[in-house]
């Protein structure tokens, strides 16, 4: 018990002083502040979807199916990107998906009424493109991670986007006038004040992930640079050794 003990608080302190370490790992912080600052208002249209379905006077059969429809595209979107990935580049296929997500929202999902073949084509887009970029969340922090740190950079991503992604459905929240699905009312300014639309939360979920994409760059810049500074150091370290005297 006392070994189990001792363990248990050694790997508590070393824990500690990993988060401790984010403030002086810029690749870390940035990491999170960029996928904190996209995934916000990742997830706002899912839990809004049969909410923009019937701001549009669609079917009550698409309505009820929205869900799914996001969802499927979701699924081939995670499916999809690796192949992608492999093809074109992590952080290629991964700035993409981050810019389809804006594109998307303001082309799809702010102008209403729209007809039931374009808001089914604008939920199953934003389902691949969201399922794509969460995707490679991962991955894209392995590509600029040593091994030794990938799963402590890894851990404090999830753990502070993790926070981060429930304030956007509650932000966008909204009440549903469609008869046909119960849905709890969430109220805050975006959706109430868009007349119980989807346009406004919609314009504040692609400017997130646009600002999120632009931000995107950042840890794999820091990345390049250290990189270079690295090359450079040993470089001036090799030129000091053959200028020294045998």
């Amino acid at each position: 018990m006392a070994e189990l003990e001792e363990t248990l608080a050694g790997t508590a302190i070393r824990l500690l002083g990993d988060w401790i370490m984010l403030e002086h790992d810029d690749v870390s912080f940035q990491l999170c502040f960029r996928d904190g600052k996209l995934i916000i208002s990742l997830f706002s249209p899912y839990f809004n979807v049969p909410l923009y379905t019937t701001s549009n006077n669609s079917s009550p059969t698409i309505t009820y199916y929205s869900v799914a429809f996001v969802q499927a595209g979701s699924f081939i979107g995670r499916g999809a990107s690796g192949f992608l990935a492999d093809a074109f580049g992590v952080w290629n296929v991964f700035i993409a998906s981050g810019l389809s997500l804006t594109i998307t929202l303001l082309a799809f999902w702010t102008g209403v009424p729209l007809p039931d073949a374009v808001v089914v084509i604008g939920i199953f887009t934003y389902g691949i493109a969201s399922g794509a970029w969460i995707a490679l969340v991962a991955a894209s922090c392995a590509t600029i991670s040593p091994t030794r740190e990938f799963g402590m950079r890894l851990g404090m991503l999830w753990s502070c986007t993790a926070l981060l992604q429930t304030f956007g459905p509650v932000i966008c929240g909204g009440k549903s006038k469609s008869t046909s699905l119960k849905q709890s009312s969430s109220w805050l300014a975006l959706v109430t004040q868009g007349n119980n639309r989807f346009t406004y939360a919609a314009i504040f979920c692609a400017i997130a992930a646009l600002i999120g994409t632009i931000i995107t760059i950042a840890p794999k810049l820091s990345d390049v640079i250290n990189a270079r500074r690295s090359q450079e150091d040993d470089g001036g370290d090799s030129k000091s050794e053959k200028s020294t005297p045998a």
